[in-house]
């Protein structure tokens, strides 16, 4: 059964890897989302072959396309390939200081995007929740505390002050974001 899903993720692979090669070779345009989420797609077929460093740099163009993407108005990307990045860079290769120099960049482009389309509150917070959370998490690893709250703190707020939240997705994330700031604050204190 492994086999048969190894065979299936390299033909995955071999078909994006295509599709890429007949944008380049062809001059094809299509939407920055799209070629975020085709790189994306190369990235999570490299990582779930274990060729990291091959999913790493898929996923690097695909943050630049997401990034972009997000100044244009589209934003479903950015949750897609920052967790992408975040699950390999922290979670597998165990470079956390990357992992945090990557989240600093998904949430920085989100914000980024957010002021110049006027937005504010959850609205703002949502486009960069998910690489705001994953930062702060790796900012109290990190043992950079102050940080790692002024990052956490508008995404609670945003959620359970200004607009409290009606759906599960947005109580789940100021629920960690709740989570990781007690944790922040404990340490403080010792």
């Amino acid at each position: 059964e492994k086999a048969l899903q190894r065979s299936e993720w390299y033909e995955a692979s071999s078909y994006y890897e295509k599709a890429l090669k007949l944008v380049r070779e062809h001059g094809l345009v299509i939407n920055v989302a799209a070629e975020s989420q085709l790189y994306n797609n190369v990235g999570w077929a490299a990582y779930q072959l274990g060729e990291y460093d091959k999913a790493l740099m898929r996923y690097e163009t695909g943050a630049r396309a997401c990034d972009r993407a997000l100044s244009e108005g589209l934003s479903e990307c950015v949750t897609k390939v920052y967790e992408n990045i975040y699950e390999l860079v922290h979670k597998v290769l165990n470079r956390r200081a990357e992992a945090i120099a990557w989240m600093r960049q998904g949430a920085s482009a989100a914000q980024r995007a957010a002021s110049s389309r006027g937005l504010s509150g959850a609205d703002a917070i949502d486009l960069g929740a998910l690489a705001r959370l994953r930062l702060g998490y790796l900012l109290v690893l990190h043992d950079e505390l102050q940080e790692a709250e002024q990052v956490l703190f508008p995404l609670l707020q945003a959620y359970l002050i200004d607009f409290p939240p009606a759906d599960w997705r947005r109580r789940s994330l100021a629920q960690e974001a709740a989570g990781y700031l007690a944790w922040s604050k404990s340490l403080r204190r010792h």
